[in-house]
């Protein structure tokens, strides 16, 4: 029973012995150390004070910015069953690379109609054109009427105006031949893929999402309150969250010519009488220096959040 009670009060004199340990430090050496961690704390404040006031006065950022590329639905000009899809989705494609063939043998066919109807139409032409000369010199001899005459005329111009349309319709029918194979416009990516082989497509419909070529900027859709110090040629830093640990390069190129809201599909109409003021953004074009994307492109991706820093001082 004694040994439990010296187990019991063990710890009770350890802590009466820091206590009494902790009561015998000086109170100006407590009182120094809680200087230090004052001036300390201080000193990290005023450091951060200074920064933000600096930042503010020599410079305007936003995180409300993303990655812009230019890209587009690429669609066929003529209708027909999908033959052949040789490209996926996120494929890189040169431009004039094949991204889709239509079957072609209607086209093919309408053209070699439009070919038979213009060899018919250039022989009835030269027909025309041989009695018109003939016409004309009988007309003058006097042997006919100058009604005759201008009947073999009008049907020399008449002859002459279907074979200018079949010549049209020809031209027309190869291009429309020419059309069943859908190529790249440029450099690009293909992206969301919307047909598969076998299937139908009408002209005109959307089969593609296409990025075009490498170009890439940065929209940053500064408050209109910032604006008083943006100007075009102002250096930007840019941070991606992609491309991590490095800061690009750039410059503001342009300002767009409306506020974000002036290009909605529901614009806002002050007149209706529920006004109330919000700070509007204006989209802002930061161009990227070549020098500083070398090597990233395919990493800039359209869409990417950024934080865009312009140095107005």
């Amino acid at each position: 029973m004694e040994t439990n009670e010296g187990e019991i009060q063990a710890p009770t004199t350890l802590m009466e012995s820091a206590l009494s340990n902790a009561a015998s430090q000086p109170a100006g050496m407590t009182n120094k150390r809680l200087k230090w961690v004052g001036i300390f704390v201080g000193i990290l404040a005023l450091g951060w004070v200074i920064q933000f006031v600096y930042t503010s006065y020599v410079s305007e950022s936003t995180d409300d910015a993303q990655i812009s590329a230019y890209n587009s639905e690429l669609a066929s000009r003529v209708g027909g069953m999908v033959l052949e899809l040789p490209v996926s989705e996120n494929q890189s494609v040169k431009a004039g690379d094949i991204l889709l063939k239509i079957d072609p043998r209607d086209y093919q066919n309408r053209l070699d109609q439009a070919r038979g109807e213009l060899a018919s139409a250039e022989a009835k032409l030269d027909d025309a054109a041989k009695n018109d000369r003939r016409m004309k010199r009988l007309h003058a001899s006097g042997t006919v009427s100058s009604q005759q005459a201008d009947a073999a005329a009008e049907a020399f111009r008449e002859a002459t105006g279907k074979v200018e349309a079949m010549t049209a319709a020809v031209a027309q029918a190869q291009l429309d031949l020419e059309r069943t194979v859908v190529r790249a416009p440029e450099d690009g990516k293909v992206g969301k893929r919307s047909v598969e082989k076998g299937m139908m497509v009408s002209p005109g419909q959307a089969l593609f999402a296409f990025v075009q070529g490498r170009d890439r900027w940065v929209t940053a859709n500064f408050k209109e309150t910032q604006l008083r110090r943006i100007k075009p040629g102002q250096e930007a830093d840019v941070e991606v969250d992609a491309v991590e640990g490095r800061v690009l390069k750039g410059h503001v190129e342009s300002f767009a010519p409306g506020s974000g809201s002036t290009f909605a599909v529901i614009p806002p109409d002050n007149a209706s009488g529920n006004f109330v003021k919000i700070v509007q953004r204006v989209p802002v074009k930061i161009a990227l220096d070549p020098e500083s994307v070398h090597g990233y492109e395919d990493r800039l991706l359209p869409g990417l959040s950024a934080v865009v820093v312009i140095r107005v001082r």
